[in-house]
C-alpha cells in the first residue's frame, strides 16, 4: 500500500501547475521594507512605495506589502510599480544580520565605540 501511494504521488508530482509563476514577487522589490520579525514575508512587511499620513501627529505610516498586492488601485496582483532590487543578496543579509542576531547589534556598537575612541586619542 505505501509502494503504490509513493509511486502515486511521484507520478503526479510531475503534474503540478503553479499560478502566477511569472508575475514579480514583493521580497525581491526596491521598495519592499522587510519587517524586524519575519524573514522577507509580504504579509507584515511593509512597501516604501505606498503610504499613508496621520493627519493629528503628521507620522508617515507604510502600508502593508500584502495589502498593496491585493488592491488593484497601488501595486496589484501584477506588481505595477515593482522595481527589481539590484542588491538583493547583500540586502537580505543585512537584514537577517542586524534583526536574527541582538549581539551582532552590541558588537557594532562596541566596534564604532573603539574606533572612535582610537580616532580621538591619535
Amino acid at each position: 500500500m505505501k509502494i503504490l501511494f509513493l509511486l502515486f504521488s511521484i507520478v503526479n508530482s510531475y503534474k503540478v501547475i503553479i499560478n502566477n509563476k511569472n508575475i514579480p514577487v514583493c521580497r525581491n522589490c526596491i521598495h519592499f521594507k522587510p519587517s524586524s520579525v519575519s524573514e522577507f514575508t509580504s504579509i507584515i512587511s511593509q512597501c516604501n512605495k505606498f503610504a499613508d499620513k496621520d493627519l493629528k501627529t503628521d507620522e508617515i505610516i507604510f502600508n502593508y506589502a500584502d495589502n498593496c498586492r491585493s488592491d488593484e488601485n497601488k501595486c496589484g496582483k501584477d506588481g505595477k510599480y515593482y522595481e527589481k532590487e539590484p542588491n538583493l543578496q547583500r540586502k537580505i543579509f543585512l537584514h537577517n544580520f542586524l534583526f536574527s542576531s541582538p549581539y551582532a547589534i552590541q558588537i557594532s556598537f562596541y566596534v564604532i565605540f573603539i574606533c572612535i575612541t582610537f580616532q580621538l586619542n591619535r
